[in-house]
This record gives structure tokens, sequence and C-alpha cells, in this order.
């Protein structure tokens, strides 16, 4: 009888153990939860960790706050921030890669892909054009598009009358079968100013709006 109590008695405290535990658990849960809810609270508050990189000319007072990590942290004033001047009349056609990636907006990527944009085009006729750089989205063009200005003297032009297939086809605005179209033309055919071309009928008015401006007839031709 005695053996039979004591086994007893050594179960139940196994369940109220277990019971312990599990409620311990719960009890942790509950803690890191409420210290996660904190921590969203207060935005305000910045590790140095996170934000040194940033810091440069910014007035900073710095002071140990304690907190649940017992984490150094900073609180900044921003009030005395001076906001990036973004330089005016940059001539889309002539600014190197190095100037546009130092400008908001751009950086390595966009920069890299506006001047192959310019190259393949022979430069931009239109501000507009921003807009068709792979990646610039709506809103960035309407940021971007006043910091530009245009120099047309530097789009270079294809000489209609003694252009190649291969010159054509390497335009953006010029897909291979109408290159092949201009091309075979021009074996047979001489322009006298770039305004007939709009007249052919492999040229309709919207392509041409495109095309045209980086046409021209050449003496030589």
């Amino acid at each position: 009888m005695r053996l039979r109590d004591s086994i007893k008695g050594e179960g139940e405290k196994g369940d109220i153990y277990h019971l312990l535990s599990i409620f311990l658990v719960l009890l942790i849960s509950l803690v890191a939860w409420v210290v996660q809810e904190y921590r969203e609270s207060k935005k305000e508050r910045f590790t140095v960790s996170q934000f040194l990189p940033i810091l440069q000319g910014v007035d900073i007072k710095a002071k140990q706050i304690p907190t649940y990590a017992h984490q150094t942290v900073i609180e900044s004033s921003f009030s005395t921030h001076t906001p990036f001047s973004v330089p005016t009349n940059i001539c889309i056609n002539s600014v190197d890669s190095a100037t546009l990636e130092a400008l908001p907006v751009f950086g390595p990527v966009l920069a890299s892909r506006t001047i192959k944009f310019r190259n393949a085009l022979g430069g931009f006729n239109s501000i507009d054009q921003l807009s068709e750089v792979y990646g610039v989205d709506s809103l960035d063009y309407q940021r971007v598009k006043k910091w530009f200005t245009i120099d047309h003297s530097l789009v270079n032009k294809i000489c209609l009358n003694s252009t190649s297939l291969i010159e054509l086809r390497s335009h953006p605005y010029i897909d291979y079968k109408l290159s092949k179209l201009i091309s075979r033309y021009v074996e047979h055919n001489q322009f006298r100013d770039v305004e007939e071309m709009e007249s052919q009928p492999f040229m309709g008015s919207e392509r041409w709006k495109k095309i045209g401006p980086y046409m021209k007839i050449c003496e030589n031709d």
C-alpha cells in the first residue's frame, strides 16, 4: 500500500513539474513578444552600429540609456541638417557616368544604363527619353527631368544615303525589318532630304517622330 501511494505521489509531482515547464515556456514566449512590441514602438531609438555610417555632418548627443539589451543608443537632432542640393542645367548629352552616379535616384546601375542608352541612340534628342531607360519609373523621371538640359549639337545622326544595314540595326528605334527596308531603298535611290523618308510606305508618322531626329543628308551622300 505504501509503495502504491509512493508511486502515486511521484506521478503527481511529475505532472506538476510538467505543468510548470509548460507555464515557463509560455511565460518566456510572452516576455519575448512584449520585448518585440516594445522595440517596434520605439522607432525614435537607433542603435549606434546601424547608424554610424550616416552620422557625418549631423549634430549628435550620445548617452547611455538602459534598454532590454543594454545597448548604447543615440538621440539625433536633424534640425540643423542641410538638405542635399541637386545641381541643375546638367547637359544630359555630355554628362559622365561618375556625375550621374553621384546624383539621387541614379546610382551606379542606372547611371551605367543611361550612358549606354545615350550612346546607342547617338545622344538624347529630348529629356523625355530618360523615361525610356530601363529602371527609371514615372516617379523617378518626374523628379530628375528638371535637372537636365539638352544640347542637340551633340546628337550623332545617321547619314541616310550612305548608311548600312548594320548601322541602322544598331539604333534602338530601328528594328531589323525597318533597317532592311531603308537599306534596300538607299541601294537604288537617294533621299533629297530627310523629310522624304517620312513619306515612304514603310515609315509611319509615329515611328518617324522617334527616328527622324537621328537622320540627316550628308554632303558626300
